[in-house]
């Protein structure tokens, strides 16, 4: 076996372990491969010639595993097009192992509550591929008063275990005294729509809250798919906004044709990104 057979076979293990196969179309995979390629280009971002000399001296490993994240993709791109990489048939790659942290997210174009198959697969999704006890918080900050709150979470909860009867699940909804150890607790973290600034105000209320969530299973709806990428703009307040982060792509919800010209300010707003449009009821689902 070549070593680039040996890699396709540790990427495809990896996604089989976790049943995310039925997620990645030519599409997702492309739209995945452009988001870890961004990933890398920010760390060079901005930088001069010796800033970049002097990050590489101490952060190799950081470069190593945005290369393998690419990498990853590549080969599952590949592998599902049945596309052979290697030269004259034989292989020459190396041995990598994959980031081990990466953490699946899953960005819904909004109206995730409909009662819609598409929208029931985005809450199966969740916790697909789940091998033990699953534990979910739902983060329902994005409403702004507490009968909001309690409305959404019990209507999301129940529809969640009513989906997933054959998962060993508990659902815990979040409290903002608690929610760095409720965040740590959990496997899988879901994030209900509503305004997007008051959930991005409460999460960075959150000390170190993107390393709490690396690793996880993040889901969000709208607001909530808002709050886990770079940039967006808000369909309510037509505003541009900052989210954190961790996807480093734009995200532009509730799509339709008739808002294009609100969607070409977001593709020129700041830096130049991969964006998603997602329609309403609309979802994809991305590795970081």
């Amino acid at each position: 076996m070549s070593d680039l057979e040996e890699l396709t076979n540790r990427s495809l293990k990896f996604r089989d372990d976790r049943d995310w196969k039925q997620f990645h179309s030519a599409k997702n995979l492309s739209i995945d491969l452009a988001v870890e390629a961004a990933e890398v280009l920010e760390l060079f971002t901005w930088k001069s010639k010796e800033e970049i000399e002097a990050f590489l001296e101490t952060n190799k490993e950081k470069l190593a595993e945005e290369l393998c994240d690419v990498l990853h993709t590549i080969l599952l791109l590949a592998h599902d097009n049945q596309i052979d990489l290697k030269p004259g048939g034989q292989g020459q790659g190396q041995a990598f192992e994959i980031h081990r942290a990466m953490t699946s997210i899953l960005l819904h174009g909004g109206h995730a509550g409909a009662a819609t198959p598409r929208n029931d697969e985005f809450f199966r999704a969740m916790v697909q591929g789940a091998s033990g006890p699953v534990r979910l918080l739902l983060i329902p900050f994005a409403r702004k008063t507490s009968t909001e709150r309690e409305e959404v979470s019990q209507r999301h909860s129940l529809r969640i275990q009513w989906l997933n009867q054959g998962v060993s699940l508990s659902v815990t909804i979040a409290e903002a005294a608690k929610l760095a150890e409720q965040i740590r607790q959990a496997e899988v973290v879901y994030m209900v729509g509503g305004d997007t600034a008051t959930l991005v105000s409460a999460l960075r209320a959150v000390p170190n809250i993107t390393e709490l969530l690396i690793g996880k299973t993040l889901a969000g709806s709208s607001a909530g798919a808002y709050a886990l990428v770079k940039y967006y703009r808000d369909n309510d307040t037509a505003k541009l906004g900052e989210g954190l982060g961790l996807l480093n792509i734009k995200v532009f919800a509730h799509f339709s044709p008739s808002v294009l010209p609100e969607y070409n300010e977001l593709a020129q707003y700041q830096e130049n990104l991969p964006i998603i449009a997602l329609p309403e009821g609309e979802w994809v689902r991305l590795e970081s």
